[in-house]
């Protein structure tokens, strides 16, 4: 099983792939800016004794500029192992689609902000106190309170 993780609101995302790891205790954490292809023929075709699938946590897969050639053996391999290992990769921003299409096989796990955020953000003007303070609970209920506080500053 191949599950891309990615989207804009990071904080969400990022609950969602630790616990997804923390329920995995004998799984291998990989950074992805320094993956390299014999780093992942070693985890997924490694000897356990016993272990017949194995689970890999890779953070941020897209991110570092890699070459076409190394990138696109990384991804066969990884669509190859899919079915007898599972793999879960993470990624701090909302991928396009031709990102998504390297990896066909994979799932992906879209993590948006919610509208009730940039509803609130648009409304911040005086004399509008009531709708103001609707919309701010309505967006704590959804949102995570530092994310809020991110983007008023921002």
């Amino acid at each position: 099983m191949l599950t891309i993780i990615h989207g804009d609101d990071i904080a969400a995302s990022r609950k969602y792939f630790t616990e997804a790891r923390d329920k995995e205790p004998d799984a291998q954490i990989v950074d992805g800016e320094k993956v390299s292809l014999t780093d992942l023929a070693q985890l997924l075709e490694g000897g356990g004794l016993f272990a017949e699938t194995k689970t890999i946590f890779i953070e941020q897969f897209f991110a570092r500029k890699k070459k076409k050639e190394e990138f696109a053996a990384l991804s066969s391999y990884l669509e190859k192992n899919a079915e007898s290992n599972t793999t879960i990769i993470w990624e701090g921003k909302e991928l396009d689609r031709s990102s998504l299409g390297l990896l066909k096989t994979a799932t992906p796990r879209l993590f948006k902000l919610p509208q009730t955020l940039f509803l609130f953000l648009d409304s911040l003007k005086p004399g509008n106190g009531k709708q103001l303070i609707s919309l701010f609970h309505q967006t704590i209920e959804t949102t995570e309170a530092e994310m809020v506080f991110f983007m008023l500053v921002r």
